[in-house]
């Protein structure tokens, strides 16, 4: 099966919601707060207090403090990227159609997207963990 690299259904609008700069966001605000402001944003409490464990491990941690941050800006922007796509496909992975065990996958691999690229909802891909394995060992393309 090949999919289209462009959805049909991307309202722009809706896609550039929610984007924030997140390098400077919590050396403004400090982390703690700024992940209390993204619950109260997205009214998730439940990605607030798994944000808050990945980042006391990551604090705990033996990197360096720039480290430590890329690992926390990093471990904040998939979560975000995740819900996006998501929402982009109304929670199904876009070849099976299932709901359960749905990864978000990037078209674009992460490691060659700019910053914006990351986070963009519209660059993601959700499918099942299989699928998603077999998409990132370059096995199947869309």
């Amino acid at each position: 099966m090949e999919l289209s690299r462009r959805s049909n259904n991307v309202d722009i609008v809706h896609s550039s919601l929610g984007k924030r700069f997140y390098r400077a966001a919590p050396a403004t605000y400090g982390l703690i707060e700024w992940l209390d402001t993204s619950e109260e944003q997205t009214g998730d409490s439940q990605l607030s207090v798994e944000f808050e464990g990945d980042v006391r491990g990551i604090l705990q941690g033996e990197p360096t403090s720039t480290t430590k941050e890329q690992l926390i800006l990093a471990r904040v922007g998939q979560g975000q990227f995740r819900k996006g796509v998501l929402a982009l496909w109304n929670d199904r992975c876009a070849v099976t159609g299932t709901t359960f065990a749905v990864r978000a996958s990037h078209i674009k691999p992460w490691r060659d997207c700019s910053d914006d690229e990351r986070i963009d909802p519209n660059n993601g891909l959700p499918l099942v963990a299989t699928l998603d394995a077999l998409f990132d060992s370059y096995l199947i393309l869309i």
